[in-house]
């Protein structure tokens, strides 16, 4: 549950920072982890790397688009259902 959250987080500070340049640095610290392990489980757990997530992200901002290319937002699913 807490990689859930730390990625959530993650997420909220792109969305809140998405004007302005991405510190990995301050990622991996919301994370809890390296960058580079960061960046390995984000593209596992989302399907595409970070860097590209961040890069049509700020496409669609400055499209005026305020949803993001597809739902980034985990969840945590009962043992039963994995």
């Amino acid at each position: 549950m807490e990689w859930i959250e730390r990625f959530n987080n993650v997420i909220n500070y792109i969305e809140e920072n998405i004007t302005q340049q991405i510190d990995y640095g301050e990622i991996a610290k919301i994370a809890c982890c390296s960058s580079y392990h960061f960046q390995r489980m984000f593209t596992y757990m989302a399907g595409i790397p970070l860097s590209e997530y961040i890069r049509k992200r700020k496409g669609t901002g400055r499209a005026g688009q305020a949803e993001r290319p597809h739902d980034c937002r985990w969840y945590h699913a009962p043992a039963d259902q994995v």
